[in-house]
């Protein structure tokens, strides 16, 4: 039992260790888009994890004309 416990614990360990790796890889990625980084996590309830994913998902984001547009596209803002 206190085996298991100890292999468990390292496993944890080591996914906290990959998990700051990926962080860092994240914060690389969005400082290469500073000021659009900036914009998506100035957002409430935004963190890394999320403005990656929406820079992913949108692509290029010169092709919006303001934040509104971008919004919008992204579903952060609602329809009615």
């Amino acid at each position: 039992m206190l085996y298991e416990a100890e292999r468990i614990l390292k496993v944890l360990d080591l996914m906290e260790q990959n998990l700051k790796l990926i962080e860092e890889e994240i914060k690389e990625a969005l400082k290469k888009n500073k000021a659009y980084a900036q914009t998506i996590l100035s957002m409430s309830g935004i963190g890394l994890f999320t403005s990656l994913e929406i820079m992913s998902y949108m692509g290029d984001c010169k092709r919006f004309s303001s934040a509104k547009q971008t919004y919008h596209y992204v579903g952060l803002v609602s329809r009615g």
